[in-house]
C-alpha cells in the first residue's frame, strides 16, 4: 500500500507540473480484492475459520481498489464521471459516478486487467487512464451495499483441471426483509446499481419460503415485481430439513436445480442468510464439478465471515461429505452426480447447469 501511495503521489505531481491536457497511462500495479480476515481464511485449513471470523462482524466485503485521480482536475463541486473497462479502447465499459477526486472500485475478476478514466462531461477524450490488474485467487467475494455473504462461485480448483467461469453464478444473503408483511429492501440503491449494471445479473432464485407454499412469510413477499431488471423465481425450501438434504430436500433440491438449468445467467442464488439452504446447494455443486474436500469446507465456512449473527462449523459439510460418498461413485463427483439423479433430475440438466458454470 505504501508503494501505491507514493506511485500516486509522484503521478499526481507530474500531472500537476503541466501533463494535465496530454492522456497518460497510470500505472497502479496488481491488486489483492480480499481483505485482511478473507485472506488470512483462505491461507490456512478450514478447521481455524474461528480465528478470522464469528458470523457476526461484516468481513464478507471485499478489498476495493483504491484510484485518486486528484491530479486531473481542479477541486470543483461537481460529480464525476467514472468509466471502468477490460480494455484499452473502452469499446465496451461501466460507467458510474463519484463526488470526490477519488473512486474505490469493487468487484474486479480475478487475474483480470483492467482500466479507468474520469471526466467532467461525457467526454473522455482527454482523460489520463488507470491501469491495473487483479490478482488471482480461490475466490471471489463480492460487495452489494445492504447485502452479505455475497461470492462468485469462482477460483476453487477442481479434480477435472477445469475452471469455473467468473461473473455466471453468485450465492449471497436476502436482498430484502425476511419475515415481513411489506417488501421491504435491504440492499441500497448503490446495491441494485452493482448488481444490474456492473454485474450484470439477470436472474434471481430465493429458496425462502413462503407464505403461500408453506404457511410462512419468511420471503418477506418478494415478488418478481420489485427488482423489473431481474426476474424472480421463489423455490421454497423448509430450513428445517436441510440437515437430513438426502431424504427430507429431495423435491426442493430439485426444484432448485430444474430452475437454475433453465435460469439466465448471470443467476444469483440465495436463502436469508446464505449459509444454509444456499450452503448445501453449493456444497453439492462444489462436488459435482470436482472441488477438493478441504475446498468444500472452506467454501461452505466462508459464512462466518459476514454478518448473520451466528456461527457455522465444520458439522455440516463433515455430514454431507459423508452422505455422499455412501453412494455408488469412484470419486465425489460422481457421488454427487448419482444424489442428483436420485432426485428425479434427468442427465441432461445437471449437464446444462455443468456447461453453465465451467469454462470449455
Amino acid at each position: 500500500m505504501k508503494n501505491l501511495i507514493n506511485s500516486l503521489s509522484l503521478v499526481t505531481l507530474l500531472l500537476l507540473s503541466g501533463c494535465s491536457t496530454k492522456v497518460t497511462t497510470v500505472e497502479l500495479g496488481e491488486f489483492s480484492i480480499h481483505n485482511e480476515y478473507q485472506e488470512n481464511f483462505i491461507n490456512n485449513t478450514y478447521d481455524q475459520y474461528f480465528r478470522y471470523g464469528s458470523g457476526s462482524r461484516e468481513r464478507s466485503i471485499p478489498a476495493p481498489v483504491h484510484i485518486d485521480f486528484s491530479g486531473e482536475f481542479q477541486i470543483a463541486e461537481t460529480e464525476y464521471k467514472v468509466q471502468i473497462s477490460e480494455s484499452n479502447t473502452f469499446d465496451t465499459y461501466y460507467q458510474t459516478t463519484t463526488a470526490t477526486n477519488s473512486y474505490d472500485f469493487y468487484n474486479g475478476k480475478l487475474q483480470q486487467e483492467y482500466f479507468a478514466r474520469f471526466s467532467e462531461t461525457d467526454n473522455f477524450e482527454k482523460s489520463n487512464i488507470y491501469h491495473f490488474t487483479i490478482k488471482d485467487s480461490i475466490y471471489r467475494p463480492i460487495n452489494l451495499d445492504g447485502a452479505t455473504n455475497v461470492r462468485d462461485f469462482t477460483g476453487w480448483s477442481l479434480s477435472t483441471g477445469k475452471k469455473l467461469k467468473q461473473g455466471v453464478l453468485y450465492r449471497g444473503a436476502t436482498l430484502n426483509t425476511s419475515r415481513s408483511d411489506t417488501t421491504t429492501l435491504e440492499i441500497t440503491s448503490a446495491g441494485l446499481e452493482e448488481m444490474i449494471h456492473h454485474l450484470g445479473i439477470k436472474t434471481e432464485i430465493d429458496v425462502r419460503m413462503n407464505v403461500t407454499d408453506n404457511k410462512y412469510n419468511e420471503n418477506g413477499n418478494m415478488t418478481d415485481a420489485v427488482i423489473p431488471e431481474i426476474t424472480y423465481y421463489n423455490i421454497p425450501w423448509d430450513y428445517r430439513k436441510k440437515d437430513d438434504f438426502m431424504v427430507e430436500c429431495k423435491e426442493a433440491i430439485k426444484a432448485s436445480f430444474e430452475q437454475l438449468a433453465a435460469s439466465t445467467f448471470p443467476v444469483y442464488f440465495h436463502c436469508s442468510h446464505g449459509a444454509d439452504r444456499t450452503g448445501v446447494t453449493f456444497f453439492l455443486l462444489g462436488a459435482l464439478v470436482g472441488m477438493s474436500e478441504e475446498d468444500l469446507y472452506k467454501d461452505y465456512l466462508l459464512t462466518n465471515l459476514s454478518n448473520i449473527g451466528s456461527s457455522r462449523n465444520e458439522d455440516d459439510p463433515k455430514l454431507y461429505l459423508e452422505d455422499l460418498k455412501s453412494l455408488e461413485g469412484s470419486t465425489l463427483a460422481e457421488q454427487a452426480n448419482t444424489f442428483l439423479l436420485s432426485c428425479d433430475l434427468s442427465q441432461t440438466t445437471i449437464n446444462t447447469i455443468k456447461n453453465a458454470i465451467l469454462e470449455d
